[in-house]
């Protein structure tokens, strides 16, 4: 049996799509358990590509349909839930199950875990903050963008006033509601300008990116979540924060010069 190294939960319909999931996942090492539903088929998403820019549409269908009671309660999958020692979830699943992220986010901070919160959207800090608000004191790490940043910073009246400053919205994030965890660390992404790493009220770096001709980028699909997955990698193998960063940058300058969301195994010494 291949060896995986985590988990990952959510709804699926019962159709080809689900288990075309299943199969790539496994194949790449990630045990999936999905909450399997009859009432609506397997979520897509449909991405035009102009150029560097890029239009989405989802039709989330079974992901919208995920349930704490019918599934994240149950034995089996609670289970797994005490087993990890990281938690990752992106911002998205606060418009469906809040109360899922909610409940493994108190797991993480009553046994010293470690659980991380990407911001993901701009209108998720705006329509969904009291959701997100029950979240973030418990994240020990929160990922997001200069604009989904700023958004949160205005939102929760931050320091928006001084020039949108990135710097100053990262060190006010990272102390921002600090009721659940002792320590937490917000990475901001700024496209072709530094990644921003905070911890509690201090700058702990400011990483240059390094920049790829135009001619060589092929799609930006996928290149965020790229560097918060090589970020992660980074950290669970107890990599230094700096090389973190380096992780996270290297695979999302890989994902943009590659079609969708892919990763080759036999191109890991390029990253």
């Amino acid at each position: 049996t291949q060896s995986t190294w985590g988990v990952y939960v959510g709804c699926v319909g019962k159709d080809e799509n689900a288990q075309r999931m299943r199969d790539l996942s496994m194949k790449d090492g990630v045990d999936v358990h999905f909450m399997e539903t009859d009432k609506a088929v397997t979520g897509t998403c449909a991405v035009c590509i102009t150029g560097h820019d890029r239009s989405l549409v989802a039709n989330l269908a079974a992901a919208n349909l995920y349930s704490k009671e019918q599934h994240l309660d149950t034995e089996p999958i609670w289970a797994l839930v005490e087993k990890a020692s990281l938690f990752y979830s992106a911002g998205f699943v606060l418009t469906v199950s809040p109360d899922s992220m909610l409940a493994i986010a108190q797991h993480s901070t009553q046994n010293g875990k470690t659980y991380v919160l990407n911001l993901s959207a701009e209108f998720i800090c705006e329509f969904f903050k009291d959701q997100m608000m029950k979240i973030y004191p418990h994240a020990n790490y929160v990922f997001g963008n200069e604009s989904e940043a700023l958004k949160f910073a205005s939102v929760h009246g931050g320091p928006c006033g001084k020039g949108d400053n990135m710097t100053e919205i990262a060190k006010w994030m990272s102390q921002f509601e600090m009721t659940g965890v002792k320590e937490r660390t917000v990475i901001i992404t700024q496209g072709l300008d530094p990644t921003i790493v905070a911890k509690n009220g201090n700058i702990l770096l400011e990483q240059s990116v390094g920049v790829i001709p135009k001619d060589k980028i092929v799609d930006t699909n996928s290149a965020g979540d790229s560097f918060v997955g090589g970020f992660l990698a980074g950290l669970v193998q107890g990599q230094p924060l700096a090389q973190c960063v380096k992780l996270g940058q290297a695979t999302a300058k890989y994902c943009l010069q590659k079609p969708g969301s892919v990763f080759a195994k036999e191109d890991l010494q390029l990253v």
